[in-house]
């Protein structure tokens, strides 16, 4: 047999010297178990889209019941404030509203403790703060502008 006059003898075809690549089997991330998503973060993210869904339905139930209240001209009768406390479509979507809002906020809860989490995914996490942290601050804006109109500030 004739040995090629290129290789050392004591070398044979994978040595690391003729091989500088390490094998596939040696990396350190082909070992470790993908990454799951957070459930903690996937529960945020469908609490937003409820939320979201939540808001326009009580925005839709509250225009029913104001609308009931519309006099020919077109102006609400304030002078019949039996009338507003007694309207169905509006106490609903009061409670619709407070109902979203603390949605929202266990939403916010549950999204900020899904990115904590090590070793999970944290995208759902994210759009759940994002959607969820939006809808809180939005109603709190909104509470805040309501208190200083009618305080008129």
């Amino acid at each position: 047999m004739e040995q090629d006059h290129m290789q050392p003898k004591d070398q044979s075809a994978a040595s690391p010297a003729m091989n500088p690549i390490p094998p596939l089997s040696n990396y350190p991330h082909e070992t470790e178990a993908p990454k799951k998503q957070s459930g903690l973060g996937i529960a945020s993210f469908i609490i937003g889209i409820i939320s979201i869904l939540g808001i326009i339905a009580f925005a839709l139930t509250a225009a029913a019941g104001v609308s009931d209240l519309v006099n020919t001209n077109g102006t609400i009768d304030i002078e019949d404030p039996e009338a507003i406390e007694m309207s169905t479509a509006l106490i609903v979507s009061g409670i619709m509203m407070f109902v979203t809002l603390a949605l929202s906020f266990v939403g916010l809860i549950l999204g900020i403790i899904g990115l904590v989490m090590k070793n999970r995914r944290k995208v759902f996490a994210i759009i759940g703060v994002v959607l969820n942290g939006l809808l809180v601050f939005g109603f709190g804006a909104l509470i805040i502008i309501g208190i200083a109109m009618g305080t008129g500030i």
